[in-house]
């Protein structure tokens, strides 16, 4: 065993594009959002995909001031890969971690939630972000957000991006809807150079 084995690494957000360019008003918005409720969501305009949702997480996930000690990072689409997730963040605790055959995956998800929040509370200091990525307005979607937070660590807090208002506003999900706009011009300018 060597000492890379013992002493894991705190979960974090994937990189923002390199040419990741303005938003300063927009993760401001974000950081004081996420100070004051559990659950954020981030939609888009128009429903329109492509507006940038997931970069300004990203970068947001990755901003210096960012008072996460752990971002675990769940990307939804349409058809969620829940054993997929749930085997990645319990990675996090247990390089060897397998989901247990046979085993509910509600219990899977309390193993992993208790793994996640022994890592986190031992070893990453401050508070945890989950992101859930891009979540759809169905049925699946919402039952993996469901079992996701019971996976999660101990007083995590939520932020999802969706291209689809309604998502925001479901009640099974009691999020605080921020809405994406373009970019401002100068930005859109900065962003092609």
């Amino acid at each position: 065993t060597t000492i890379q084995e013992i002493v894991k690494s705190c979960p974090t957000a994937p990189n923002p594009p390199k040419h990741f360019t303005g938003r300063a008003a927009e993760l401001t918005t974000l950081q004081n959002e996420l100070t004051k409720t559990d659950v954020v969501a981030i939609t888009a305009v128009r429903s329109m995909g492509g507006m940038g949702k997931t970069s300004l997480v990203q970068a947001f996930c990755h901003l210096p001031s960012m008072p996460f000690g752990a971002v675990l990072w769940a990307e939804l689409t349409q058809s969620p890969q829940l054993n997929a997730i749930l085997l990645t963040w319990g990675s996090y605790a247990k390089d060897s971690f397998t989901l247990p055959s046979e085993t509910p995956v509600e219990q899977i998800a309390d193993l992993v939630r208790a793994m996640l929040t022994e890592l986190i509370t031992n070893q990453c200091g401050g508070k945890t972000l989950v992101v859930f990525d891009d979540v759809w307005d169905n049925e699946a979607c919402y039952s993996a957000v469901s079992l996701l937070r019971r996976a999660m660590p101990t007083g995590a807090q939520v932020l999802l991006t969706t291209r689809q208002e309604q998502v925001a506003n479901d009640p099974r999900l009691k999020a605080h809807a921020l809405s994406l706009n373009e970019l401002l011009d100068s930005d859109a300018k900065l962003l092609l150079q």
